[in-house]
């Protein structure tokens, strides 16, 4: 495998963003957007450039699967995490996973809390108690 040129490195994290090869191209080696489609397709065919890209795809899925799972102990992320995968469910019909989520969030913002009751005791002696049932019955 030959080294990349920083131009070819910088084509490979543009196109690895989300820019079209044209785009890429045309940004990393400072040309006209007519001429970069033909170069970018000739240098996507290279197996040293499809490494490279694959190295950058599977980095950034590295860095994703970390902040995901560093998010999983935050209370406020992972109510983010469920209520996007309820909305993607939704999306893709799959209702039922929707609404296993929903769920799972009802119960970590607390709706199905039980309602608290504030009991105040009273202590009487079995006597009290007896006088107190006496009197009324009377």
């Amino acid at each position: 495998m030959s080294e990349l040129s920083e131009q070819q490195k910088e084509f490979c994290r543009k196109f690895a963003k989300g820019m079209s090869g044209r785009q890429a191209y045309a940004e990393a080696y400072g040309c006209d957007l007519k001429s970069a489609a033909a170069a970018a397709s000739r240098l996507l065919k290279r197996d040293y450039i499809q490494a490279e890209l694959n190295r950058l795809t599977a980095a950034a899925r590295e860095l994703s699967r970390q902040r995901d799972c560093e998010a999983i102990g935050d209370k406020v992320a992972r109510m983010e995490m469920l209520w996007r995968m309820a909305r993607d469910s939704e999306e893709a019909g799959n209702v039922n996973d929707a609404v296993g989520c929903i769920k799972e969030l009802n119960k970590m913002d607390g709706a199905y809390e039980p309602e608290q009751v504030q009991v105040q005791a009273v202590s009487l002696s079995f006597e009290t108690l007896m006088e107190n049932l006496a009197g009324s019955k009377e």
